[in-house]
């Protein structure tokens, strides 16, 4: 988990199971793309990015202010915690050149709202001074335009809400640059104008993110690829190819096409891709609906495991839908060692796995050798039965064995025990 596809992986892009080695070169603007701009490019964008660019603002104005602080300045040490975070995660996200999803930018939103917090807190607290008013001023409108930016990506959905925003984004940036009436600290919330400065900067900046938000709690969501908010320009929504090698499904080949057909099987995944929200919805083929369910929950209390598969992916639907155990050999992609050729048959001779399901076809559909391996030696030594389009082998019975003819002397005594 952390040296391999997890891990290390993840930023070098080098290990098996990757984009980077058996993808095409991705195109820059695509989610694939690495660079310091990634995360603000296409879907990425809309996931996280809305308050992003104040908050460096910000942070870099709260850092000057708070220079002079004590070393055992809490909000100075609260600060730099969540920036830290903040700077650490956007790099990664930015630069890693190994698997990446859109939906992995949530780790962002404690930072990003820590950082974005303090730092607004620190310049309103300043916003006697001019520079204070300038800075206040010049992030709420970064904010507005960014906001209109994000939101031109889904022209369908709510086309007037950018204008909202912007019309909020004026207004709030002229009344930041009006200076506050004398007082104490917390004065300028007191007054009419402070009241409407405030509403206008919380209604430019939350707006959009809020609306967001909404849209993705109720809005129906299928598939392993889910992402916030509406279908964005130039992100992947639609996962009917593999997308850079993220496929998950066994046997599954980065770049153009994704994986061939006789390596899907009925996992679930199968059949027409309906588009729109993130994910994949199947249409088609479902592990429930061909029979195998009702194959596997046969004398299933008798076995550890009814059925292995390649791969995590098959394994959840099939396990699911019986709610039995359902073993996933190879882990998650069908890539780890896990189990090996060796335990996979110790396991099978002590009859602890009673199916093995395959694809449709007797090809191998792992993709690590020990997967690869235990799909041949199976395909090798047991008969397969196929149960809607998918090869299903019973481990209990052996090709061998079932190729053998009943002896004649065991016929003739289990019929004088019978008394025929």
């Amino acid at each position: 988990m952390t040296f391999g596809y997890n891990g290390f992986s993840r930023l070098i892009g080098n290990k098996t199971g990757s984009v980077a080695g058996d993808a095409v070169t991705p195109a820059v603007g695509t989610r694939n793309s690495t660079g310091i701009l990634r995360i603000f490019l296409g879907e990425v964008g809309g996931q996280v990015t809305w308050l992003l660019p104040a908050a460096l603002l910000l942070l870099g104005t709260a850092l000057i202010v708070l220079r002079h602080a004590q070393r055992v300045s809490l909000r100075r040490a609260t600060l730099l915690l969540f920036a830290g975070h903040l700077l650490v995660s956007t790099l990664a996200f930015s630069f890693m050149a190994g698997i990446f999803h859109a939906y992995y930018t949530l780790a962002l939103a404690p930072a990003l709202a820590g950082t974005a917090a303090i730092g607004a807190s620190l310049v309103w607290m300043k916003r006697k001074a001019l520079w204070a008013r300038i800075i206040a001023a010049v992030a709420m409108l970064v904010t507005s335009v960014w906001a209109w930016v994000l939101l031109d990506r889904t022209t369908d959905w709510l086309p007037s809400l950018k204008f909202i925003i912007a019309v909020l984004g004026v207004l709030a940036t002229v009344l930041l640059l009006a200076p506050p009436r004398a007082g104490t600290l917390g004065a300028p919330t007191r007054t009419w104008i402070g009241r409407v400065t405030v509403a206008a900067v919380l209604g430019c900046a939350l707006m959009a993110p809020v609306a967001y938000s909404l849209q993705t709690v109720l809005t129906p969501h299928s598939g392993s690829f889910v992402t916030a908010g509406p279908n964005a320009a130039g992100g992947r929504r639609d996962r009917g190819t593999a997308d850079q090698g993220e496929s998950f499904l066994p046997g599954a080949t980065s770049g153009a096409g994704g994986p061939p057909p006789e390596q899907i099987g009925a996992s679930g995944r199968t059949g027409p891709v309906q588009q729109g929200k993130s994910g994949i919805s199947a249409s088609g083929t479902t592990a429930g609906s061909t029979g195998i369910a009702a194959l596997l929950t046969v004398n299933s209390g008798s076995y550890t495991w009814v059925a292995a598969t390649i791969g995590s992916d098959r394994a959840a639907s099939y396990q699911l839908s019986t709610e039995l155990p359902v073993m996933a050999v190879g882990g998650f992609r069908g890539t780890d060692p896990a189990p090996t050729l060796a335990q996979f048959q110790a396991d099978v001779a002590a009859r602890e796995i009673h199916y093995f399901i395959g694809g449709t076809s007797p090809q191998a559909i792992g993709r690590s050798s020990d997967s690869n391996a235990i799909a041949r030696w199976v395909a090798a030594t047991y008969t397969a039965r196929v149960v809607g389009g998918v090869r299903v082998y019973n481990l209990s019975v052996s090709r061998h064995a079932a190729a053998q003819p009943r002896s004649p002397a065991y016929s003739w005594s289990f019929k004088n025990v019978l008394g025929t």
